[in-house]
């Protein structure tokens, strides 16, 4: 009975409270280094605020990472591809080191945290329904 009182009344209420204490600090940093001119300091800010971030929002959930084989991390000014990673895997991944991410845009509150971290690093974000567009014939082409 202790057990459930503690997680329930104490400890959820608590990662809640980091949770948005890192989204309501992230938001208005990022705004405000993606104010910043392009450069050395932004990239830098911007990789700082990034960490820092994600490594709060990771804490709402009680998560600890341990990083094994970190010799086959990617190196500076180099690239790493995977597929079909969740937020959770983006957020994991970025404690150690700061990544541009290429993904689905979404809408709501996922999508306020995305054009976020877009103010203040270069992330690419596409919309599904795009990709669906090229295939389909243009009504300005007819055939013969």
């Amino acid at each position: 009975m202790m057990g459930f009182v503690v997680r329930y009344f104490f400890l959820l209420p608590l990662r809640i409270l980091i949770f948005f204490i890192g989204v309501i600090t992230t938001v208005p940093i990022m705004f405000l280094v993606g104010m910043l001119p392009n450069g050395r300091v932004r990239r830098y800010l911007g990789s700082v605020v990034y960490k820092v971030a994600n490594r709060m929002l990771i804490r709402s959930v009680s998560c600890v990472a341990s990083y094994h084989d970190t010799q086959h991390m990617p190196e500076t000014s180099s690239f790493c591809v995977a597929n079909h990673t969740s937020i959770i895997d983006v957020c994991v991944l970025s404690n150690k080191s700061c990544f541009c991410l290429i993904g689905q845009r979404h809408n709501g509150f996922l999508g306020l945290l995305q054009r976020a971290l877009a103010r203040a690093s270069p992330h690419i974000w596409f919309e599904r329904s795009e990709v669906k567009d090229r295939h389909a014939e243009p009504a300005s082409i007819t055939h013969r």
